[in-house]
C-alpha cells in the first residue's frame, strides 16, 4: 500500500512538472522563437509582450504575432522585406482585407463561421488606427502575404505572415523526414 502511494505521488509530481514545463514553453519561448524565424533576427531591443497563434494546413501556413515596440525600432522590421504602407485595412467577423476599396485584397485569420475563435489575447479593430505595411508574393499556385500593422499612440503591432501553395508547412516537413519520405531529385540532364 506504501509503495502504491509512493509511486502515484511520483506519477503525480512527474505530471506537474512536464505540465508546468509545457506552459512555459508554449507562453514565454515559443512566441520569441516564432518572431526570430517569422519577423526578423534579432529581435529589436524594445520588442516586448510576444503574443503568437498559428495555424497550419498541408500546403498553407498562417502566424499572427501581437507584440509592443518602439517607434525607433519598427524600421528594423520593415527593413526585412520590400513593405509598402497601404491605406485601407478592414477585419470583420474573421476576415482580413486590404489594399484599394476597389480591388481589395484578403484572407481569412480566423473562420468564426466554422466556430474557429481568435486567440483572447487578439484584440483588433481596424478604427484604431492602425498603420499598415504590406508585402505579397503572387504566383499562379502561391500566394503569400506579409502584414505589419502598427499602432504608434500605444506602440502595439501585429505582423500576420499567410501562405497558401508552394512549400510543405515545415511540421509536416519534418513528419515526412521522420517516416522517411524523400523528395524526389530532378533527373540529371542528359550528356
Amino acid at each position: 500500500m506504501r509503495k502504491s502511494r509512493k509511486f502515484i505521488l511520483t506519477v503525480l509530481i512527474t505530471v506537474g512538472v512536464v505540465t508546468i514545463s509545457l506552459l512555459v514553453v508554449a507562453v514565454w519561448v515559443w512566441p520569441y522563437c516564432l518572431f526570430r524565424k517569422a519577423v526578423v533576427h534579432p529581435v529589436p531591443a524594445s520588442v516586448k509582450r510576444i503574443k503568437a497563434d498559428s495555424s497550419f494546413g498541408l500546403r498553407q501556413h498562417q502566424y499572427v504575432l501581437q507584440f509592443r515596440i518602439n517607434k525607433t525600432d519598427l524600421p528594423a522590421i520593415l527593413a526585412t522585406r520590400a513593405f509598402k504602407e497601404v491605406a485601407r485595412v478592414k477585419y470583420r467577423d474573421g476576415l482580413l482585407e486590404y489594399g484599394d476599396a476597389g480591388s481589395p485584397r484578403g484572407f481569412y485569420l480566423y473562420d468564426v463561421y466554422e466556430g474557429e475563435d481568435p486567440p483572447r489575447w487578439f484584440k483588433f479593430r481596424t478604427s484604431d488606427g492602425f498603420r499598415t505595411y504590406v508585402v505579397e508574393n503572387v504566383d499562379k499556385d502561391f500566394y503569400r502575404a506579409d502584414l505589419l500593422l502598427y499602432r504608434e499612440d500605444i506602440g502595439q503591432a501585429l505582423f500576420i505572415e499567410y501562405e497558401q501553395g508552394g512549400r510543405t508547412a515545415l511540421h509536416l516537413r519534418i513528419v515526412f523526414r521522420l517516416l522517411g519520405a524523400r523528395k524526389a531529385r530532378p533527373a540529371s540532364p542528359p550528356g
